[in-house]
């Protein structure tokens, strides 16, 4: 079994974050690939991520992009919330252009499944928030 990197702190920081576009929400279990479901106005699946550098672009695994289509196709949105070093964007999967396609991920844990196909946004085609 994989183990999970996720600590209390980001549990908080991601709560703090969804509370920007969001006073209901719920926690999905990690089958789901996406952090929160929040029912109304508009069913929506959010991402959270906090990067503590800054970058060009958003990096993020291609299977959350296949995930995000898939609930695309049933009706419910697919978001991303991104802090970048206290710089916050959100964005829409289905109408944010992908910049390009790596092989890429995280090589400080010695995880090999941390290294994976993956898409890259532009912030520039995000919304601040």
């Amino acid at each position: 079994m994989r183990p999970l990197y996720e600590s209390k702190g980001d549990l908080e920081n991601e709560q703090r974050l969804i509370k920007l576009v969001a006073r209901r929400y719920n926690k999905l279990p990690l089958k789901y690939r996406f952090d929160y479901f929040v029912d109304a106005p508009i069913a929506k699946m959010w991402e959270i991520k906090i990067r503590h550098k800054t970058y060009p672009t958003w990096m993020v695994s291609l299977s959350k992009l296949i995930a995000a289509k898939s609930y695309e196709a049933v009706g419910i949105e697919a978001w991303a919330l991104i802090d970048m070093v206290g710089v916050i964007y959100k964005m829409r999967f289905m109408n944010t252009p992908i910049d390009s396609y790596a092989w890429g991920g995280r090589a400080d844990r010695n995880d090999q499944q941390d290294m994976e196909p993956v898409v890259h946004y532009k912030l520039t085609d995000m919304e601040r928030v």
